[in-house]
């Protein structure tokens, strides 16, 4: 007995050791994947223990070695070329196996990450229509060879996990219409202006909270019974805590980007009021776990939306959170989209107007991530307040050559003592506004554009929206 139970058990490890000696790389590397251009580019996987790894590339003509650990898995770092749409080749083998990745691209890549309004394709979802879908969708072959599209699939796990499924899928009709709006119409403005090759990985899902995307370690106000597979799968799929950080990023974390699209914050909008501590901690959790310390985060000001429940009345403060991030974390960037919904979206959380929300994403990334300076990334924001009785005077920054309409303007609110905020009437001089109401005898306060749902017109001459905010903050 004795004897058959030593025969089982090396029959075990024999098998065990041919699992692990089958070379392979890590998820993100497939067939058609666009590389970071001009970059020290990891590339790793697992292949026989302590075998000896050899990686040749189609763009050098050296070779990079490394030896694979005890338990097979190995990394090395490539430098990449300047991005053209010459397609490469990447081999890899260890001796005695050999794999070949093709179609390679080198240039600029992008992870674009949130939740619905951010997993949204450009075809549209039933009652919600993407703006000018068809005419979009239409077009899309003519960025063959140009852009590349992979999506994570949906995988929330309860443990960190290494492994998913990406495909490189080139950008054609059919590709482009199930893809991502935002990735998609972002990579292909990105791509004509640059002349290079655009990757785009998606990893996104719908009705999901920060927490979700946030590493355990990084997680706060949970106890450690509440974080175990048996309390989770109590919890609605979509907002367990960490779930799709584990199955979603994880299996991509390395891969090397030029930086984060995020649009989130719908789901944690009852909540306001930790949001920025929130997001402040899953950016440089991020950034330490990709090892890309300054890995830029463009993110998406919540769009005016007539919230319910006990999210009622709290949007405004949502977005004042998510607007306080990118004034305090470097290289954090926000784009506003309070002009981008129309008047009967009152009641649609996911606005039409996707190609508005991507054009000032591009444009933010060409400023301030590409270093084009002549690009429009800033916008009029709240400086100081003058309060002189029956009415204010409010000056802005990033507003030096004065607003896009002097009278006739709307979204502006103030109060007295009594805390009760009346319309005002609001005239723009250069680059401050004065505002009165009849109503108010002593301004105390003022909003504007402060409440869920409140369009906001008003831009400066460079044509970018004023930032929602109140005076009292």
């Amino acid at each position: 007995m004795k004897i058959r139970r030593t025969l089982f058990l090396a029959l075990c490890c024999l098998m065990a050791l041919n699992v692990v000696a089958k070379i392979r790389l890590a998820a993100p590397f497939a067939d058609g994947m666009v590389m970071q251009q001009q970059s020290k580019v990891k590339v790793w996987g697992t292949a026989s223990p302590l075998s000896r790894v050899s990686i040749t590339t189609s763009w050098s003509k050296a070779r990079v070695e490394t030896t694979a650990g005890i338990k097979g898995q190995w990394k090395v770092f490539l430098e990449t070329p300047a991005g053209s749409y010459k397609e490469h080749v990447l081999t890899v083998t260890d001796g005695k196996e050999t794999l070949t990745l093709r179609h390679l691209l080198i240039g600029e890549v992008w992870l674009a990450c949130g939740q619905s309004n951010m997993e949204m394709p450009l075809e549209g979802w039933g009652r919600f229509p993407v703006e000018h879908a068809s005419e979009l969708v239409a077009l899309a072959d003519e960025m063959k060879g140009k852009l590349r599209l992979a999506t994570v699939p949906k995988q929330p796990a309860f443990v960190p996990t290494d492994t998913t499924t990406l495909r490189w899928l080139d950008c054609n009709k059919t590709t482009a219409a199930g893809f991502s709006a935002i990735g998609y119409l972002f990579g292909r403005q990105l791509s004509g202006t640059l002349h290079v090759p655009v990757g785009v990985i998606c990893s996104s899902y719908s009705g999901t909270p920060i927490e979700c995307w946030t590493p355990k370690e990084q997680l706060e106000g949970y106890t450690p019974q509440e974080l175990t597979k048996e309390s989770l799968m109590e919890w609605i799929p979509s907002a367990r805590p960490m779930v799709m950080y584990n199955g979603m990023i994880r299996p991509i974390e390395g891969y090397q980007v030029k930086g984060v699209l995020w649009y989130q914050g719908e789901a944690n909008v009852s909540g306001y009021n930790r949001y920025a501590h929130k997001l402040t901690r899953l950016i440089t959790s991020w950034r330490g776990r990709w090892g890309q310390e300054g890995m830029p985060f463009l993110c998406v000001e919540l769009a005016p939306y007539v919230y319910t429940g006990v999210a009622r009345n709290r949007s405004a403060r949502l977005r004042e959170a998510q607007w306080a991030v990118s004034q305090t974390v470097d290289k954090v960037y926000m784009i506003s989209t309070t002009d981008l919904v129309k008047d009967e979206e009152r009641s649609v959380i996911h606005p039409s107007n996707k190609q508005g929300v991507a054009e000032r994403l591009c444009e933010m990334a060409l400023g301030k991530v590409y270093g084009q300076k002549q690009r429009k990334t800033e916008y009029p924001m709240f400086e100081k307040i003058q309060l002189q009785g029956p009415q204010a005077v409010l000056s802005f920054k990033n507003a030096a050559t004065g607003f896009s309409q002097s009278v006739g303007i709307e979204g502006f609110e103030a109060c007295g003592d009594d805390n009760i905020f009346y319309p005002c009437k609001a005239a723009a001089k250069g680059n401050t506004i004065t505002v009165r109401s009849d109503k108010v005898k002593n301004i105390k306060w003022v909003h504007y554009c402060f409440k869920d749902f409140q369009p906001g017109r008003l831009k400066n001459k460079e044509g970018l929206p004023l930032v929602p905010f109140r005076t009292e903050k």
